[in-house]
């Protein structure tokens, strides 16, 4: 089977009352069965049992990190000329890491979404829908691993672009860096919110295999995390898409 990808051409939400009263009846109860039979085997294959996030991993993937928009005004000194185009240059190298970790990630869970999207607008069946599931859980939590270490690492740089300061606004080049390094600032942002939804419903997938939660709890966790997954892969992928200016 081919895996599952987004159609840009294709709306990917699915709304209106007539798509929830269908989750909420017949679909519910078969989702039950799918998720008993998915949770009777590790969620991946590849990797250990997934425990909760630590700290570290929490903050790495909560979408609440310190970037360069909140880094002390410099002197214009310290940011004037080739230092400051050198710095922002610095940063925007720096954030290729954390976002390919975090594409590679996010891509499985866009197909996870995304397969539950077609499921419920009558595009696929459950069957086909619990394949694509299947395929996403492979390397999904050493996956979420990376792109929470590649977050960390960033986090840990020394570098800074701020704002440029009012001396250096003319120099088209220093603008044009600034405004490359912010858009992938927010996209790294909309990307660790939306993992940390994808790393809860790996969890809870690992929960239901050791018994700790029942099917019927595990169903109405990934309704409501399909529904925040949606919004948040969504926004995402418009931030993405609007990344394209080089520094």
């Amino acid at each position: 089977m081919t895996l599952y990808t987004y159609d840009p051409a294709t709306p990917e939400k699915p709304g209106g009352t007539r798509v929830w009263a269908f989750v909420g009846g017949a679909l519910a109860g078969a989702l039950v069965v799918a998720i008993v039979w998915w949770g009777a085997t590790a969620l991946d294959p590849e990797a250990v049992s997934t425990p909760p996030a630590g700290d570290q991993q929490r903050a790495a993937l909560s979408g609440d990190h310190p970037d360069d928009a909140a880094a002390s005004p410099a002197s214009s000194r310290d940011t004037g000329g080739t230092t400051y185009l050198t710095r922002c240059r610095e940063v925007f190298a720096a954030q290729e890491r954390p976002l390919k970790a975090a594409a590679a990630s996010l891509a499985q869970w866009q197909v996870h979404i995304g397969a539950m999207n077609k499921l419920v607008t009558g595009v696929i069946t459950l069957d086909q829908a619990t394949q694509f599931w299947d395929q996403t859980r492979v390397g999904a939590s050493r996956r979420l691993e990376r792109a929470a270490a590649g977050r960390r690492h960033f986090d840990r740089r020394t570098a800074r672009c701020p704002a440029p300061p009012a001396s250096a606004r003319r120099d088209p080049e220093e603008r044009t860096c600034h405004r490359a390094v912010a858009a992938r600032n927010q996209t790294m942002r909309l990307a660790t919110t939306a993992l940390g939804t994808w790393q809860e419903h790996v969890h809870h997938m690992e929960m239901l295999r050791r018994g700790e939660m029942t099917p019927e709890e595990a169903t109405q966790m990934w309704l409501q995390s399909w529904h925040t997954g949606n919004d948040q892969v969504r926004a995402y992928r418009a931030a993405a898409a609007a990344t394209r200016s080089r520094c």
